[in-house]
């Protein structure tokens, strides 16, 4: 009978052992869903940053291009100005001695 005691003590002792182990085996996955999750919303504004980001930066290249084509043209303005009253110049004689 002593043997048999023995034997159901050490279930018992077994049984809560392994409870235990599941009991934390579960609440260790249960904090690696919770991290999991958190992750996946920061990953997501993330991603939402980013996108944004991506508008804003090819937003911003087009306006340079615009700038770049306003500037070509002031700049043949300012070189026609410059020719026209260069020609206007000496047309009215501003080279004669």
């Amino acid at each position: 009978m002593s043997n048999q005691g023995n034997s159901i003590s050490e279930l018992a002792l077994q049984t809560a052992a392994i409870s235990r182990r599941v009991e934390h085996l579960e609440s260790l996955a249960q904090e690696r869903a919770i991290t999991e999750a958190r992750e996946d919303e920061r990953d997501k504004a993330l991603y939402a940053r980013l996108d944004r980001m991506e508008g804003q930066i090819k937003d911003t290249r087009e306006e340079i291009k615009d700038m770049r084509g306003i500037g070509a043209k002031g700049l043949w303005v300012f070189m026609s100005a410059i020719l026209v009253g260069f020609a206007t110049f000496i047309i009215k004689g501003g080279l004669s001695p």
